[in-house]
């Protein structure tokens, strides 16, 4: 390797180094690889119901037993273990496979409360689908009684 390309190589680091301190690392680059190693979500809600699908392909029987989910108010938080498999051929033929296993934990914004159990939870084809109620919160806001 020519001493052209050590030094870019060592200039590289240096860069890197000093981007890991700034606050752009801790904006931006640490949530993104925080939000690379987790499945990704859509919420669909209607009048009555949400639903949230959950992208969680490869899931073993095992796996899915680590799963686990909590309802606080307008936010879901699911946490679990995802298997990741990313396979590659290049022009020439190669071929490359890699695969991760991870744990992880989501929080994910609700249009509005839900009830704390889900009316239906389905997987297929590799979708974790959830169906939460959503949650009378009319009576919350009334006036309760005291008895004492």
């Amino acid at each position: 390797m020519s001493l052209y390309w050590l030094g870019m190589i060592k200039e590289l680091e240096q860069l890197w180094k000093q981007l890991e301190k700034s606050e752009i690392s801790k904006q931006w680059i640490k949530p993104f690889a925080e939000w690379m190693n987790t499945p990704k979500v859509e919420v669909l809600p209607d009048r009555r119901f949400t639903k949230i699908w959950i992208e969680a392909p490869g899931l073993t029987p095992s796996n899915r037993k680590k799963w686990a989910y909590k309802v606080i108010g307008d936010q879901l938080l699911i946490r679990g273990i995802l298997n990741t498999e990313y396979s590659a051929v290049s022009d020439l033929g190669g071929w490359h496979k890699e695969s991760q296993r991870s744990s992880f934990t989501k929080s994910i914004p609700l249009p509005y409360p839900v009830k704390s159990k889900p009316n239906a939870v389905r997987y297929a084809d590799g979708v974790l689908a959830l169906t939460f109620e959503r949650k009378d919160t009319k009576h919350d806001q009334d006036w309760q009684g005291l008895r004492f």
